[in-house]
């Protein structure tokens, strides 16, 4: 009993870069990479309302990174455009960032894949907080396309072993890479 109280008593007060870091100020820290996964989730549980209460006073109608990851009740909407998670055709696992699916493959320049604005996902769900709503800009986009460092290039394997054949065929290959020179 005296070990949890012990540990409750350090979670009590938030590290200045982990709290950085939980408000999106900064990237992920060294020492949050080294903490278990439990002892992260616990400062969060502890002071993540007071988090999203601050970032929200700075940034009405949008919540911070590892509020998505750990609180989001599900993925944001897509509204419209071309494009495939890329989990679902390749080695991928899905990977949300900000509720939005994080790699995509065959999407339209012209197209891309659009999703409801954060705002949006929180007005829906009824989780902005009192008087969040009357902050929010009136400009605020309502939709959010997804930007080109979501887009995972790939080609069709037939495609690449065609290459293959084609440059083994003229010699081409380099010959600083033995796996192809065969």
């Amino acid at each position: 009993m005296t070990r949890f109280t012990v540990v409750d008593r350090k979670i009590s007060e938030l590290p200045p870069r982990l709290r950085a870091w939980f408000l999106d100020e900064t990237p992920e820290p060294v020492e949050v990479q080294m903490m278990r996964p439990k002892l992260v989730a616990r400062y969060w549980r502890k002071h993540g309302a007071a988090i999203v209460e601050e970032f929200a006073s700075k940034e009405p109608g949008r919540r911070p990174a590892i509020w998505w990851q750990r609180n989001a009740p599900e993925p944001r909407q897509r509204l419209s455009g071309i494009g495939v998670e890329a989990h679902t055709r390749l080695a991928y696992a899905p990977h949300l960032d900000y509720g939005i699916e994080s790699r995509f493959i065959d999407v339209d320049d012209n197209d891309p894949p659009t999703f409801e604005s954060e705002h949006v996902y929180l007005r829906r769900l009824d989780l902005l907080l009192p008087g969040e709503a009357g902050r929010i800009p009136d400009d605020a986009p309502e939709e959010e396309y997804i930007g080109p460092e979501r887009i995972v290039k790939w080609r069709p394997l037939a495609e690449l072993e065609a290459e293959y054949a084609a440059r083994k065929a003229a010699g081409t290959l380099g010959k600083h890479d033995p796996r192809f020179n065969k």
